[in-house]
């Protein structure tokens, strides 16, 4: 893959193409950096889930205790959730990012004219 620095597409399909790699590349990462939240939540819930049922089995803490620490739990993925439903406008905006940065490269290695120098970083 080019540089997109050097990238200077002769045809929409070489520019379709670079596009489709910066967009595969932008949710790839939104994904890794947003999907290890939900599996920590994941972890948490099981490890407590299985001390308190030890703890509750030897009678170290009671029924009220055991159900205020779930709905701590609880608590904790609503927030998860709360995150994960802004995930789709999170991924819609990295798509845009993407389409605007190509756009603005291209026209940039073309004309040294930077029309989106928040993408566009020379």
């Amino acid at each position: 893959m080019t540089e997109i620095s050097q990238f200077r597409p002769t045809t929409s399909d070489q520019f379709i193409e670079r596009l489709n790699q910066e967009i595969d590349a932008g949710l790839t990462e939104q994904w890794q950096r947003h999907s290890g939240r939900l599996k920590r939540n994941l972890k948490v819930l099981a490890d407590t889930s299985i001390r308190m049922g030890a703890l509750l089995a030897t009678k170290q803490i009671t029924p009220a205790e055991a159900d205020a620490i779930l709905y701590q739990q609880e608590q904790l993925f609503n927030a998860t959730l709360n995150h994960i439903r802004a995930l789709p406008f999170i991924a819609a905006q990295s798509i845009l990012n993407s389409i605007f940065k190509v756009a603005g490269w291209v026209v940039f290695n073309y004309s040294g004219v930077n029309l989106f120098p928040a993408l566009v970083k020379p």
